[in-house]
Parts: structure tokens; sequence; C-alpha cells
């Protein structure tokens, strides 16, 4: 099964019990997406990647050490009661809210894949600017390509899910499909479950153009600390990898590589491969191991 539709299927039991979900919005679509709760270490904060939400990160509840809190933090207009987000710098303002409500002090690990890589620096070196601490910075394969706004085009739901179908487990969505119908074949292969109707698939893609609009022209800061980065190495590109990211770190850029594809990489097969390089990271970052 593929990741998403994993994901979604992990969604519909951990997060609502219900078979339907308020047509408005739910516990799935909430900015914070409370993965694995309780234990006295430090929360890991996974963010969103381009379509905004943190499902794919559902599965490092079972994979990383015990004992630590995981919450994903997902675009805020998913739920419907906010605008998008109108720059990096505002979501991630918007984000470290959310992660201080939570956690009021430091330190901070937070991870990011693909677009959710930029944020998390992002918010890793606003954190740190604010004399907050942050330990763990990990980035899986967070591109680092300057883009045109004239190059980006906005997507409609069908062609959303029929150029992303890889992410969505579902290869058959005309690009001309209108927000019902794909939202039905997503039901047929949640095996009738409504997580995701309509309406929250029409949020989904507005979210993930946002997240094209707003990277266009960004410009990273430089965060003052190490990075971990995962590459992955199957049918990837130049915009990918450390290198890239060597400039805007001030410390060591930590690279392993996984030999899957971009859109494999929080995949049930790769998350335990992650998990444990993530939890070797966290652990060498309390002040006993130092």
């Amino acid at each position: 099964m593929h990741v998403l539709i994993e994901s979604l299927a992990d969604t519909a039991r951990v997060v609502s019990p219900h078979d339907e979900l308020p047509a408005d919005r739910g516990p799935a679509l909430d900015v914070v997406l409370p993965i694995r709760l309780g234990g006295a270490e430090p929360a890991l904060f996974c963010i969103h990647p381009s379509s905004g939400v943190s499902w794919s990160y559902l599965g490092f509840a079972d994979e990383l050490a015990p004992g630590r809190p995981i919450y994903g933090l997902q675009a805020p207009d998913l739920g419907g009661s906010e605008a998008p987000a109108r720059s990096i710098e505002e979501l991630a303002d918007r984000c470290i809210r959310e992660i201080r409500a939570v956690q009021p002090a430091g330190p901070y690990h937070l991870l990011g894949w693909s677009f959710g890589g930029l944020v998390a620096h992002a918010i890793a070196t606003k954190l740190e600017n604010a004399g907050a601490t942050v330990g763990v910075l990990a980035l899986l394969d967070a591109d680092c390509a300057d883009l045109d706004g004239d190059s980006i085009e906005q997507l409609s739901v069908g062609a959303f899910v029929n150029a992303f179908g890889p992410i969505f487990g579902i290869r058959d969505v005309p690009a001309d499909a209108s927000a019902q119908e794909a939202a039905d074949l997503i039901r047929t292969r949640l095996g009738g479950a409504s997580l995701v109707d309509a309406d929250a698939l029409e949020r989904i893609t507005r979210s993930s153009n946002t997240a094209a609009r707003i990277r266009a022209g960004y410009r990273r800061p430089v965060f003052d600390g190490d990075m971990v980065y995962f590459s992955a190495t199957v049918d990837t590109s130049d915009i990918f990898g450390p290198v890239g990211w060597e400039p805007y770190v001030t410390g060591e850029v930590v690279n392993y590589d996984v030999e899957v594809t971009h859109d494999e990489l929080t995949s049930r097969h790769v998350l335990p491969i992650i998990a444990r390089v993530l939890d070797e990271h966290l652990q060498a970052s309390l002040p006993s191991a130092r």
C-alpha cells in the first residue's frame, strides 16, 4: 500500500475513531496533528510537505524510540478558518506559535520533508534568533532550487492528483476530474473511509499551490548550527542533496543516503531507516550525552 494511503488509513484509525469527519474540519486537518503523546523528552516537530498535511509522518509513532512526543505541523488554511500564508517567513512564524504553545522552551527538534525542509530550516533560524535552543534539524530531501514565480503552474484538484498521483497512491484520475470525482476515487482506495472529502481535497490542492507560490524567490537564511540531511538517491536530480544547503548552515551537514525515490522517503519500509538515524542524533543532543 502506498505511503499516503497507509497514512490516511492510519489517520482514520488513530486521529478520528469515526468513519466520517465533520464537513467543515476535523482533527486530521488541524494545524497541530498529535502523532504520539506522552514522554519526558523534548518533542519532535515534523513540518508538512507542500500538500499541507503531515499524515505521512504518522509511522514515526511506532518507529522512533519511546519517551518522546511527536507532533505534525500542518498548513493553517487546511481547516478553512485561516487565510493561506503569504510567505515562508509567515508560515514559519505561525508554526512557531503552535510549537511554543505545545513546548514553551527548547531544545526544539525539527524535521521537514521536501517543502517542509525549507520551512523547518526557517523555523530553526527564527527560534535561534529569538534566543531559543534548537536541537536536531533534519531535512528529508529538501531541494535547493531557486524558482521563478512565472514558471509555477497553479493546479486544479484533478491536475494536482493527476500530476502527483504517487503521493495519493492513485494513478487513474484524469487531469480534468472534479474534486468530487477525485475524492470518490480516494475514498474507494481507503475502503470507504471518508477522511478526505471533496472540500478537504480542494484545500490540500490550494495548500500545494500556496507552497509553490511562496517558495518562488525565497532566500534561505543561515542557521547557526548543524543539519542532518537524508538524500533520496533513486531518480534524483541536481536540485536535491546536502551540498546546496552547506552555505545556509554554519555547522556540519551530515548526509545519509537512502536508496529510494523522493516520494518514498516517508513510506512504511523507509521510516525505520530514518528513525534509527534520528534516534542517534536525538540521543546525542541530550545534555548528558555531551
